[in-house]
């Protein structure tokens, strides 16, 4: 099949970001697959596909649309488009699509995916598709030696929860170790940096990647994730992936994730804070299995050929209807 896959058009593949960590392994996995991948991202990005630049960053969603179909090769079957452009323009293309929603954004297209049931419920009125993300399993070393410390790993800003994690860690006088840039400095400023300085079980090792994240999520006890909304949680699954529990609030699609372990969820502060304390977590192995099982890449990536395929279906049989007509 020859793949278009539209990234979004903000940072280079692959990306700390989770939409931008999702359309790289994506990507990777229909090329290891045998399809032929054209990867619209920005200058600097990194693929086995072959690449494409976008002209400009932050182009309206008609200009990126506009230049896409200009410059893509002839004979494409599928377009996906995980920055929202072609949903947004609300018009029908030539080539049939398909549109991820990593994002907050009600969607028009007929064929939109969305990364949990509750996202489509929410965002999709319940019509289209959902996928969950899926990582390369094998990427994530599992240990089941764990040191004595717990993890918050994210964006460090109001709506990740940091301070409740915080909170957990002081109630309970256990180390924290915090890694993840800074996108809200004057929170991290007010609210973040005086209790990290206040602290010395606590301490920010910035934005880590790569072996020096892999550590971090493999040998925490627990990863503590307070969002107050997600629509899916990658670092879940990759904390799960090395062995690790995570404790998390039942919001957005993080329950489906937790789906096959309830206890980890927890309703308020004070719950996580027990829990953390006590250790009342599921076997590594299991959390192990369970992203083996239901958030691997190969099983994200055929969902999505199925819809492709799905797409295509349904775009000959509405050339086949005109040209009956």
């Amino acid at each position: 099949m020859r793949i278009v896959q539209i990234a979004p058009n903000l940072y280079p593949i692959p990306h700390y970001a989770g939409t931008e960590i999702l359309v790289y392994i994506l990507t990777e996995t229909l090329v290891n697959k045998g399809h032929e991948v054209y990867l619209y991202a920005p200058e600097g990005s990194k693929s086995s596909a072959q690449i494409i630049n976008f002209k400009q960053q932050y182009q309206s969603s008609e200009e990126l649309v506009d230049y896409v179909l200009k410059t893509m090769p002839n004979n494409i079957d599928i377009i996906h488009d995980h920055s929202l452009s072609i949903n947004s323009l609300k018009k029908e293309i030539a080539v049939p699509t398909v549109s991820t929603i990593h994002y907050w954004d009600y969607t028009s297209s007929k064929f939109c995916v969305h990364v949990s049931k509750k996202a489509r419920e929410i965002y999709g009125n319940n019509k289209g598709f959902y996928i969950y993300n899926g990582i390369n399993v094998d990427d994530y070393e599992f240990s089941e030696e764990k040191e004595d410390y717990n993890l918050f790993i994210g964006r460090i800003c109001a709506e990740k929860g940091l301070h409740d994690a915080l909170t957990v860690c002081e109630k309970n006088n256990e180390k924290l170790i915090i890694a993840g840039p800074i996108y809200d400095e004057s929170y991290y400023k007010n609210q973040i940096e005086p209790r990290i300085k206040n602290n010395k079980k606590v301490k920010y090792v910035g934005f880590v990647k790569g072996k020096e994240k892999q550590n971090l999520l493999k040998y925490a006890k627990c990863v503590l994730f307070p969002s107050i909304w997600e629509l899916f949680g990658i670092v879940i699954i990759e904390a799960m992936a090395c062995g690790t529990p995570v404790l998390a609030f039942p919001n957005g699609g993080i329950p489906e994730i937790l789906e096959d372990f309830p206890n980890l969820l927890c309703n308020t502060v004070e719950e996580m804070t027990y829990k953390c304390k006590n250790q009342l977590f599921p076997s590594y192995k299991s959390l192990r299995k369970c992203v083996e099982n239901k958030f691997s890449a190969d099983k994200m990536t055929e969902r999505y050929l199925f819809v492709y395929q799905l797409a295509i279906i349904d775009r000959n049989k509405l050339l086949h209807k005109s040209f009956l007509h």
